[in-house]
């Protein structure tokens, strides 16, 4: 029986966030491209808002305000009645503004909007940051990990407490960690560790015996196996004895 940890649900936490980002930011690259593409064949005139279409969609806190604006501009002597592609608070009806259209197409009219490509940059970066560092910081920690059980002393420890992680939420429930009292045999040094986060409840597990791999020349440096009790309760209530 293996205990299940924490680190796979927040590995994929991490590369959802990551992947994300990265959405967000090529998002925001093909946006600037293709505005910089119509500045460049487009020709301007001035246009009056003539209308600006207010409304809200979702309910409570996802409530969210809409506004279409529609403009008019004549190009070639004929008038043209459009929806803009972007909304400002400086925006009112009767205002007039320049707009960029485009000499093949009057119909497809717009501003000059920067705004949408930098806000995706920054909430891409803020993202694939987030999502990245977990991800990466786990993997780190699976490597460190894998080094102390290869070549850490193996002592036994005490698990002494399990207590809830409450300030972490992983699938809408509270993940749990182990303390543990590692005693010197020889010096009667007393060393306090607890366990990496996990999913299930190890309650069960307190006064239990359980392997701790620590560093030789750092012994702030450890990992608690606590696979190790487990195997060892599975072993138990799996026992057939006929004698």
């Amino acid at each position: 029986m293996k205990i299940r940890g924490a680190e796979g649900t927040l590995n994929l936490i991490g590369l959802v966030f990551l992947l994300v980002g990265v959405i967000m930011i090529i998002a925001s690259v093909c946006t600037f491209v293709g505005e910089k593409k119509f500045e460049a064949k487009a020709e301007k005139t001035t246009a009056v808002i003539t209308e600006i279409d207010r409304y809200t969609t979702g309910s409570g806190d996802d409530r969210t305000t809409h506004h279409d604006v529609y403009v008019e501009y004549r190009v070639d002597r004929q008038v043209y009645n459009c929806m803009l592609n972007t909304y400002t608070s400086s925006m009112y009806e009767g205002k007039e503004i320049e707009v960029m259209y485009d000499p093949v197409n009057p119909g497809n009219v717009r501003v000059s909007n920067y705004i949408t490509p930098i806000i995706l940059v920054f909430m891409g970066l803020i993202f694939g940051g987030v999502g990245g560092g977990m991800f990466f910081a786990n993997v780190a920690a699976g490597g460190k990990r894998k080094k102390l059980m290869e070549n850490g002393d193996r002592v036994t420890g005490t698990i002494t407490n399990v207590i809830t992680v409450t300030t972490v939420r992983i699938n809408n429930r509270h993940p749990y960690k182990a303390e543990v009292e590692v005693i010197d045999p020889y010096t009667g040094e007393k060393y306090l560790y607890s366990s990496k986060q996990v999913l299930d409840d190890i309650h069960y597990m307190v006064g239990s015996t359980v392997d701790v791999y620590v560093d030789r020349d750092d012994k702030s440096k450890y990992y608690v196996d606590l696979d190790s009790v487990a195997a060892d309760e599975y072993s138990d209530t799996m026992v057939h004895d006929y004698r």
